[in-house]
């Protein structure tokens, strides 16, 4: 998962539901930037993910 922030703050909202969705601390994969600006003014993250299924 790679995921582009403009602010930090977003930062510590990320890290609050990615404590919640994974508990055990097992989190995936990921990178995480931070920007002076997104490609779309009204966006406050841009995220890109892979995802495969068992089997």
């Amino acid at each position: 998962m790679q995921a582009v922030i403009e602010a930090l703050v977003e930062c510590q909202a990320r890290q609050k539901r990615f404590a919640d969705w994974y508990p055990d601390g097992n989190w995936p994969a990921q990178t995480l930037a931070v920007v002076a600006a997104l490609g779309m003014p009204e966006l406050v993250v841009e995220v890109e993910a892979v995802a495969t299924a068992p089997g």
